[in-house]
Order: C-alpha cells, then structure tokens, then sequence
C-alpha cells in the first residue's frame, strides 16, 4: 500500500504543502522545490525530481530535488546528487512532454519513475522504491487533479523567470540607452544657446521658440525679453499658417502696431519641420548682412537638435514600458500580490476623478500607481513581502523602496512621465500626521498625487489575502481606511475614495460588523 491519506483530504494537504513552501523571491527553483513536497504527499519515494524548460525549449533540465536520504536537497546545479545516493539511476534533463497544454500521469514502468507533467515547461518525477506496487485509479485522479492545481503557478514560475532573464540581459544595453537619454534630455538647454546666439547676433530684444507635439499644439521650450507680445499677436499658429520652412522678415506696416510702438521695427520668422523661431529685432541694420542665410543654418541647427529631442522621448517611452514589465513582474510572482500595482491604477484614477481633477492629472496618477513599488526591484531578494513582522533592519531597507522608485523615473521626457509621476512614488508612504517616510512630511506638504496613491494602496492591500491574514471584506475595508482619515491618510482623499464606492452601492461596514 501507498501508506498516504487517500481522497480529497489527501489532494488538499498536498495543495496547502506547496502554498505554505512558497517563499520569496519566488524563483522557478523555489517553487519547483515546493511542488515536489506537494507530490510527497501522495507518492512516497526514495527522492523527487523536478525538470523545468523555457518556452520552445527542446529539452527540460533538472532544476531541483527532494530526497528522502541522507542526500541534502539541492537546487539548480544539483552538485553532489549522485554522491553516495541510493537511488535509482535517472536523467539530468528529459524530452518536453507529448502533452504541452495540460498533465498527465506516466509510469511507472521498468526504471520504476513516476512523471507527473504540469503543463508544458515542467515534469515532476517520482523514484520509487523497490517493489513498490504501482498507481491505482484512485491515486492517479489525485496526481492529475494536483498537476491541474500546480501547473499555473510553475508556468508562471518559468515564464517570470524567462523574463527576469531578458532584462538581466538587456541591463547593459538599458543602461546605455538611460545614458544617452540623460544626454539628449540636455537638448532643451542646448536649444536655447542656439537661440541665445542667434538672438545676440541679430540684436533682438524678444523672441521665443515653440515646438509642436502630435496633436498639432504648440509648446514653448525658450522665450526672451517680451516674448508674451510676440506670442499674442505673432503666435505660433499663424506663424505655420505663412508658409513650410524658410526665413522671412516682416517690417513696418507688415507688423501690428502694438509690437511696433514697443520700439520692435522687424520681426524675422524660422519655420522648421518641428518648429518656429520668432525674434523681434529694434533695428533694420540686419538687412545689411547675408542675414537669411545666417537664419538658414540656425535653422538646421536647431531641427537637427529637436530630431534628437524625438529620439530621446522615444528612448524614454520604451525605458517607462520596461519598468512597467518589471512592475507586473514583482506583482506575478508573488501569490498575495497578484495584480496589486494594476488595481492601485484604477483605484487612484477613479479617486482622482471623483476629486475633480483634469484628464492630465488622472493620466499622471494612472502611471504613478502603475511604479508605485518600483523600488523593490533594488531590494534585496529575501525580504519576507506579505508575511507578517519585519525586523527593524528589514524594515529600514523596505523603506527605502519609495525613494529607490522615484530615482528611476526622475528626469526623464515630461511628454512621457512627468515630475509629478515621481514626486507620487517618493511620497506615497507619507502619512498626514507627518510619522511617514522618506521625508517626514505631513498634510498639504505632501503631494496630492502621493496622498491619493497611498490611499489606494492602503484600501488595495487591505482587500487582498497575505499569508498571515485573509482578505477583508470590502464594507470592513472601507470602514478602516474611513478610521484612518485624519491620521495616516488625507480626509479629503478618503472621502473621494468613498464616493467612488458609494456610487457602485458599497458604503462601510457599520462599527462591529465583522463580515
């Protein structure tokens, strides 16, 4: 006989072993080691092997052990297995399965192995013991229905790691696209010295220089002297209006006589494909000179710069979608944090709304709870996240996760991820009372985008199981986060996250009410 508990109690111990063997980081390795404990279960043996592969692998490699000898377990180099093991004889690697999309139960046969595939990346093999009498129908159902159970977590066990894997790879080539980004967002000053000096040369006394984005508006990236007059009655637009590129100048009676009577006798215009030079000049002495040409060259200068300019919000926007990646990666591997950084989103979005803010407002807030917990990419791996007490150096080192985050984002393209996207990440661990972190501030001090994330976060975690507590219930939830109002978190953000409830017919649990 099996010498294991049969039946259902003996699938649900087995699933409750390889929840409770779940440790952070969560590596492949890790969970592998934990789905072998699960498989023990219901099959003893001399030792378990786990095999695991990479999407389109040909071949699985063993990542992991469990033995019933004196063998200590190993992970993935397996140094030592064959050491003194009385074993059976088994592979380093294995065939992928011949059924990819789901499990299925094979042996044993004459090498006295049990295969338990999980999907297709991962097989889970059993030694058994001489003799040992062979599966009955009861047993393999148990197998099957524990392979259904595990095969999401160990996919996604590999998938994490295959793409932890690309960014390892892909660290150096970022790192170099970060640098020449931080060049490149120098662009706008470098822009302005081209102005600078194309506005001494001619002796303007005002002028500005406006850029156009997708939408077709203008954004002014340099402006001097009395650039406001020149931008209400020789505004961008209707400078566009006059023509494609080129130089041109208009003189006297040509000008409004508002810019005239401010002692301004020309205005010279430099149209490029991006953008438009303005500069008002007192004197018409400039006509004495190969002045369109000099204009021309200040021209391609400056269309040559804001080419680069495009090419670092690029580099950006891709640097913010990687980080987004990592963000989703964090959540996806650990089982109590599923989709945390996602919901965050949505929750700070619909808060945001229901407080009157702008569409701009909303859509940096979106970001920001996206990388709000950036951070804990740079923290070390064996932080036990979601499971109870810190120590106090573990907590000081979780803290710093707040500031670590901002830094990643800080400087780059605001057309990508403006400064307040930041601000919020450093920020959302701040409490109103001033007993926050990193910076101690309190109230108004703190940013409103950082008090609308920690909220979110606040409600968001509450809402979500952790190995030390079940989830609470949402009217519980809500009465909490309604008890700290005034204290960790802003009133008026609470009371908008409210209404957001509210609307959908959920208001707080009356006091007491434990449901």
């Amino acid at each position: 006989m099996w010498g294991r508990p049969r039946g259902t109690a003996a699938l649900q111990e087995a699933w409750s072993v390889f929840l409770s063997g779940l440790q952070s980081p969560y590596a492949l390795d890790m969970v592998l080691l934990a789905a072998l404990d699960a498989l023990a279960v219901l099959v003893p043996a001399e030792g378990y092997f786990a095999y695991a592969g990479a999407v389109g692998a040909q071949r699985l490699m063993m990542r992991a052990t469990r033995l019933t000898t004196s063998v200590p377990t190993v992970g993935p180099h397996y140094a030592g297995l064959l050491a003194g093991a009385p074993m059976r004889a088994h592979p380093v690697e294995v065939p992928v399965p011949p059924h990819p999309e789901g499990c299925q139960v094979d042996g044993p046969a004459s090498d006295a192995f049990l295969s338990l595939t999980c999907g297709r990346s991962v097989v889970l093999r059993a030694a058994l013991r001489p003799r040992q009498p062979g599966l009955d129908a009861r047993t393999r159902a148990l197998l099957l229905d524990l392979a259904e159970r595990l095969r999401p977590s160990l996919t996604l066990a590999v998938h994490a790691e295959g793409l932890a894997k690309s960014l390892q790879d892909a660290t150096h080539q970022q790192g170099a696209d970060r640098w020449a980004m931080e060049v490149m967002l120098r662009i706008d000053r470098v822009v302005g010295v081209m102005c600078r000096v194309g506005a001494q040369h001619f002796g303007a006394v005002s002028g500005y220089l406006a850029i156009w984005s997708a939408d077709a508006s203008a954004e002014v990236i340099w402006r001097t002297g009395n650039s406001d007059l020149l931008l209400a009655e020789l505004d961008p637009a209707r400078q566009r209006a006059l023509g494609t590129e080129g130089v041109f100048a208009r003189v006297g009676s040509e000008l409004p006589q508002s810019i005239t009577s401010c002692g301004i006798a020309a205005a010279i215009t430099v149209l490029v494909d991006q953008a438009v030079l303005v500069l008002g000049v007192p004197e018409r002495t400039f006509e004495q000179g190969p002045w369109r040409e000099v204009a021309a060259v200040l021209g391609k200068a400056i269309a040559g710069a804001l080419n680069n300019r495009v090419s670092a919000i690029s580099v950006a926007r891709s640097y913010i979608e990687s980080m987004t990646a990592v963000c989703d990666l964090l959540d996806a591997v650990d089982p109590h944090n599923t989709g945390h950084s996602r919901r965050v989103s949505v929750l700070c979005v619909r808060t945001a709304a229901a407080l009157g803010l702008d569409q701009g407002a909303q859509a940096q807030l979106r970001l920001a709870g996206r990388l709000h917990d950036l951070g804990m990419v740079a923290l070390e791996t064996d932080l036990p996240f979601g499971q109870g007490v810190l120590s106090a150096a573990q907590r000081d080192l979780l803290r710093e996760h707040a500031a670590i985050g901002a830094d990643l984002v800080t400087g780059l393209p605001p057309e990508v991820c403006p400064p307040e996207v930041a601000l919020a990440i450093r920020h959302h661990h701040e409490r109103w009372d001033g007993a926050g972190y990193p910076s101690g501030l309190g109230r108004q001090e703190i940013p409103l985008s950082a008090r609308v994330v920690a909220a979110a976060e606040c409600l968001v975690a509450r809402l979500s199981a952790r190995s030390y507590r079940p989830a609470v219930e949402v009217g519980v939830a809500l009465r909490e986060l309604q008890q700290l109002a005034g204290t960790q978190l802003d009133p008026e953000v609470v009371a908008a996250m409210l209404r957001v409830y509210a609307d959908a017919g959920v208001r707080p649990a009356p006091p007491g009410e434990w449901i």
